[in-house]
């Protein structure tokens, strides 16, 4: 946040004494002196955004906004209030208006490196990539040794990779989980691991690569390794029964009864109420003693076998 000096004698004395107690964290001295100057001279813009900055650091996001945009209002050419309200904006997810803030800052400041700056950031995040790279290029062009623009220029090549991965060939995470499904019947653990990394460096959201992984870790008694991976299998595909299955059986051999019964309760929420997983819930609702759910689901055993 930015700040400048007061103008007038009185205000000026009062300013300094509230720039002083701010320096020195004593927020509540510094907002007495800030509302000293405002009860006498409302439409004093650098009183209120000093008060703004304040009310930022303290969270109070609405009041702050309000505080920098009466500023600008009371004086459009204050520029530090103009950009307090693009990170007030921000702040409050108003992405939007945030970014039509620094616009503004430009279309009659169009130098005003902390503005270029911050809209190249912007625009990165938002994966505008040429519009950053437009600002952040501008930046340079002013003020060539500028450590922010020169890191986000470093960046923008892997943001772009990111937003444009190689073309994954089917073909070869078929052919390497053959080979890793082969290898782990033929108890060469070394080798199936090999081609699973080789499966994720190919893709990184195979979840069917994530699921052997975790079924090796199970049966090798890395349960902590099993529970991750099968995690990461569900979480490139959330319909992944097999996975599922298989961490809520990892939990119950790690003794986590209660998180074992909520990944089959979510299964059976699926409309998936097969024996398999009503069984298993039986068994887990008897491990914890919670005779209501022993009842509910042996009487959805029993009309499951009805209906077969």
């Amino acid at each position: 946040m930015n700040n400048s000096n007061a103008t007038t004698i009185d205000e000026k004395e009062l300013f300094e004494k509230a720039i002083a107690a701010k320096n020195e964290d004593n927020n509540s001295k510094a907002m007495e002196h800030l509302q000293a100057i405002l009860e006498e001279i409302p439409e004093n813009a650098e009183a209120l955004n000093l008060a703004g900055i304040i009310l930022y650091e303290q969270d109070d996001i609405e009041e702050a906004r309000d505080s920098f945009a009466t500023a600008i209002k009371n004086d459009p050419s204050l520029i530090d209030a103009q950009h307090n309200y693009g990170e007030a904006l921000i702040k409050m997810k108003d992405y939007e208006n945030g970014v039509k803030a620094f616009v503004r800052i430009l279309e009659n400041h169009p130098d005003n490196v902390p503005a270029l700056l911050r809209l190249a950031q912007l625009y990165a995040e938002a994966g505008q990539l040429d519009n950053a790279e437009k600002f952040c290029q501008r930046v340079i062009e002013l003020e060539a040794d500028n450590d922010q623009a020169q890191r986000l220029m470093e960046i923008l090549p892997k943001l772009r990779a990111q937003q444009n991965p190689p073309e994954v060939d089917q073909a070869d995470e078929l052919d390497l989980m053959q080979k890793a499904q082969q290898a782990n019947q033929d108890g060469d653990i070394d080798q199936a691991f090999i081609n699973i990394n080789e499966i994720l460096a190919l893709n990184p959201n195979n979840s069917e690569a994530y699921n052997l992984a975790g079924q090796m870790f199970f049966n090798n008694g890395n349960l902590e390794n099993a529970k991750k991976s099968f995690a990461a299998a569900i979480n490139c595909n959330n319909n992944f029964k097999e996975a599922k299955i298989n961490l809520g059986e990892t939990y119950i051999k790690m003794e986590e009864y209660q998180q074992s019964k909520e990944i089959f309760e979510e299964i059976l929420k699926e409309g998936r109420d097969d024996t398999e997983v009503l069984h298993k819930l039986v068994e887990l609702s008897e491990t914890l003693g919670e005779e209501e759910d022993i009842k509910k689901y042996e009487q959805a055993l029993s009309r499951h076998s009805n209906l077969q």
